[in-house]
């Protein structure tokens, strides 16, 4: 039993937990393209794309995730992972897993993704870029509505997917934010726990070989 101890400790450390700091603006990862977003009591524009953003001097990337807040920074924020198991989680995973590596750094991809990642969280049931609770309008970029709706009607199809996990940035004052992490690279927190909890066996591993 003792043997297994350090193990278990590293993992219960490095499971989820909730993080509050105060988050700042960093500047955008790619500068975006203008989208117009459409809402049933008022309508604006402005250049989508994720952002880089400190958080107590955690360096993180996100996008917007809610659209009738605005933005004012700095701003103390609570991060928490974000894995319910619910359509929107499922959905924001395979736009990710189809579409992030790939648009991270372009202007009109990030912004053709943010576009889709609000369809998602602000009208999950109705997936239309057209109509409905959000919709995208005229003045939006027409390289973004037409790559937005090729990615919506993909993601639809698509299987489910694990390949990144998301944080959910929450804030009372300004709007929440949504962090994500590939999951092929280790945390380097949950590295080291783990590491830390291995060595008690390398070096027992150690002295025998001597």
């Amino acid at each position: 039993m003792k043997k297994i101890a350090p193990l278990v400790v590293a993992l219960v450390l490095s499971s989820p937990f909730a993080y509050a700091g105060t988050m700042t603006y960093v500047a955008p990862v790619v500068e975006g393209a203008n989208v117009e977003i459409v809402l049933p009591n008022y309508g604006f524009s402005e250049l989508a794309s994720e952002g880089r953003f400190l958080l107590d001097g955690m360096g993180l990337d996100a996008f917007c995730s809610e659209v009738t807040q605005g933005s004012v920074f700095p701003s103390e924020y609570t991060r928490t992972q974000w894995n319910d198991g619910s359509l929107a989680f499922q959905l924001t995973g395979r736009l990710f897993n189809l579409y992030y590596s790939t648009y991270k750094f372009d202007s009109v991809g990030t912004a053709a993704m943010q576009s889709v990642l609000w369809e998602i969280l602000e009208d999950t049931n109705s997936l239309n870029l057209a109509s409905g609770v959000f919709s995208l309008g005229a003045a939006t970029d027409t390289r973004v509505t037409a790559l937005a709706n090729t990615m919506l009607s993909n993601v639809r199809r698509a299987s489910n997917s694990s390949t990144y996990n998301f944080f959910n940035l929450r804030s009372a004052a300004s709007q929440d934010l949504l962090q994500v992490v590939s999951t092929t690279v280790p945390n380097p927190g949950t590295a080291l726990l783990l590491g830390l909890g291995l060595l008690p066996f390398l070096g027992k591993r150690f002295k025998e070989k001597l």
